[in-house]
């Protein structure tokens, strides 16, 4: 169960991240929030949201470690 738990929990975390990726680029032009919006549809890493799903994986390393180091003390 705590499985999905962590599933649902990132799921919810990518979606935040992918529609504030969105709206920072509504600014710019209807062709690059297009471009974005199709990218956090099809779930395709092209860009931007490259970088955000590797931000995503790098908060959760650091996370990762924080809860070893915290652990082995």
């Amino acid at each position: 169960m705590g499985n999905t738990r962590n599933w649902t929990r990132e799921f919810n975390a990518r979606q935040r991240e992918l529609a504030s990726f969105v709206r920072s680029k509504a600014g710019r032009s209807e062709k690059a929030r297009k471009q974005a919006i199709q990218a956090a549809a099809s779930g395709r890493p092209s860009g931007l949201s490259e970088i955000a799903r590797q931000s995503l994986e790098n908060r959760r390393a650091k996370a990762m470690v924080e809860r070893l180091q915290g652990g082995g003390e």
